[in-house]
């Protein structure tokens, strides 16, 4: 998440806005990173996740690898999650991932952790979890 919102300082125009929203899902986080800056091309939008690659107005912006998207990219894939760029508009580009969350113990078990750092299951407790 770091370095998306390091990419998204460098690279969004100054008194544009950006609105980062995270929703908890069923099955995991879903990050969506929206801003009103520059517009995009399909095209543009179709390489820009790639690494070394830049979207055409920023090809002089200083201290850019065009590795941000493409680190951001792999990160979520890495862990079991996925990275979507489309347009925003009429302006702006719409950044959104996908990440899994935790496992989940069978339902019909209550899990806790006992003195030792170990972990039991008790049975008999339906659908009921007790995180400790």
């Amino acid at each position: 998440m770091e370095e998306l919102l390091k990419n998204t300082l460098k690279y969004v125009p100054s008194g544009c806005r950006v609105e980062i929203n995270a929703t908890r899902l069923v099955e995991g986080v879903r990050i969506r990173v929206v801003d009103n800056g520059d517009e995009f091309s399909p095209e543009s939008l179709a390489t820009l996740g790639n690494p070394f690659t830049r979207a055409p107005g920023h090809q002089d912006v200083p201290s850019s690898s065009g590795l941000g998207l493409a680190i951001v990219d792999g990160i979520a894939r890495n862990s079991g999650g996925s990275l979507t760029l489309d347009a925003n508009k009429p302006r702006g580009l719409v950044v959104e991932i996908l990440l899994p969350g935790p496992a989940r113990p069978p339902a019909n078990k209550v899990v806790t952790r006992a003195p030792t750092g170990s972990t039991r299951a008790l049975p008999g407790a339906a659908a009921l979890y007790r995180w400790r």
